[in-house]
């Protein structure tokens, strides 16, 4: 709640396409009763960004329209669904898995051989083969670039873990859908339950002298599967 009032279900949930800035709830000054979102860095004075907005009941029509649709599908046609999600990330998903197992491997690899370095470089120094100030300088260089790719394996596999946390994901996803068959009204709590995040695009009026349709791009990324396909019919 702010000096506006009711901020909505969508308030945080909004970015620009464009910059990635949130997009806040304004209203326009000849009428109180129009409210809007609009571009966060476009509001400022600087205006790093182009005018991107939308209004208020549009867009909250356009997300409710799209979880009854999602919810449809999954009620409907559940193991098309799943293909089709599952199709849809497949190629990315084994691409993401390699990479991170081979920068896994690589790394890990690499820590291994550091460590018989070391172990050289205390070996030499004790036996008057490497002096103690080259000594320090080379030993400080490998132990930095050992603690940087030690945290770089914990990293790799956490997000190998989030990529084979896939399916999971989706049957989390679809155990959501069946406690939401029915959705007469778009809440607050039903949007987070359903959405990570939705980033607008700038709107094109389609027909300038009558200004009656506007096309805009409006990416909704849901909770635990991303942004999600329309099944073929």
């Amino acid at each position: 709640m702010t000096k506006m009032g009711d901020m909505g279900p969508l308030n945080g949930l909004l970015f620009c396409d464009t910059c990635g800035h949130k997009l806040y709830l304004s209203r326009a000054a000849a009428n109180r009763q129009y409210q809007y979102f609009v571009c966060g860095n476009y509001r400022t004075m600087t205006k790093n960004c182009t005018n991107h907005n939308i209004r208020t009941d549009t867009i909250e029509k356009i997300i409710l329209n799209d979880i009854r649709r999602v919810v449809a599908q999954v009620v409907g046609r559940e193991k098309e669904f799943v293909e089709t999600l599952t199709k849809a990330n497949k190629k990315e998903t084994e691409q993401n898995l390699r990479k991170a197992k081979a920068e896994l491997t690589k790394a890990e690899n690499r820590i291994t051989a550091l460590d018989r370095i070391i172990r050289k470089l205390y070996e030499d120094n004790l036996n008057e083969k490497l002096s103690d100030e080259r000594f320090a300088s080379m030993l400080a260089d490998y132990e930095t670039e050992q603690a940087e790719l030690k945290e770089k394996v914990v990293e790799l596999k956490s997000t190998i873990d989030e990529v084979r946390e896939q399916n999971a994901n989706t049957d989390k996803f679809i155990r959501l859908v069946k406690q939401h068959t029915e959705i007469p009204e778009l809440t607050g709590e039903l949007v987070r339950e359903f959405i990570e995040r939705v980033e607008v695009g700038q709107g094109e009026w389609v027909d300038c002298k009558i200004r009656g349709k506007k096309r805009q791009t409006i990416t909704i990324t849901y909770n635990y599967v991303g942004v999600l396909p329309s099944l073929e019919e």
